[in-house]
């Protein structure tokens, strides 16, 4: 359900056309992993790409109660953010640093169903969730435009005046990343956490 519900949000295509904002489910490769480590990456349950725009991953989804896929999704973030910045050498850090990439784990049960009684609550909380990852990717695809234009400039700065050096954010940015695999990594990694947060209001 949580799926078919992402490829319906309410994005504004028409003002994000350049990037062509695509919903991807069921076992998607994430390919930022797959530019990092130059060999298959891993999969997720869910990816929103830019098809327009060198196909770069935003978000990346994953539907079940498992505390290793947060320990995963942070390679895949990692890897989408530095695909970014590969594509995007010429963008100046500060540009850059304002770009959010996200990860949404649905963990334990979604009651899709509630009681008929409670279904003002349930709707509510719903559409919260919803509108507030919507306008969260929306000012994500605001930055990258940002990037994009930064990159542009700086880089025809680049080709006109050969005496400056430029620091790349493809050099600057360069975490590490691995791919994680439940076989030889999941061991341990329970007690590292995340652990349930306390009931709210």
């Amino acid at each position: 359900m949580i799926l078919r519900i992402f490829s319906i949000l309410l994005i504004d295509h028409g003002k994000f056309d350049w990037a062509k904002v695509v919903f991807f489910d069921g076992e998607e490769e994430l390919v930022s992993m797959t530019k990092q480590l130059k060999r298959k990456g891993p999969f997720a349950d869910g990816v929103v790409r830019l098809q327009e725009a060198h196909n770069i991953e935003i978000c990346v989804v994953e539907v079940s109660g498992r505390c290793f896929d947060h320990h995963k999704a942070i390679y895949g973030c990692l890897a989408m953010l530095k695909t970014i910045a590969d594509q995007y050498k010429y963008a100046s850090v500060d540009v850059f640093e304002q770009l959010k990439v996200y990860f949404v784990h649905t963990a334990g049960v979604l009651n899709i169903e509630p009681k008929f009684d409670d279904k003002e609550m349930y709707l509510q909380d719903a559409i919260n969730f919803y509108w507030t990852l919507e306008c969260k990717l929306e000012e994500t695809l605001d930055t990258i435009k940002k990037i994009q234009s930064s990159h542009k400039d700086n880089r025809k700065k680049s080709r006109y005046n050969s005496e400056e050096k430029y620091n790349l954010l493809s050099e600057i940015i360069n975490p590490s990343i691995i791919k994680l695999t439940e076989k030889d990594h999941k061991k341990g990694m329970r007690d590292l956490g995340p652990f349930d947060s306390p009931e709210h209001d």
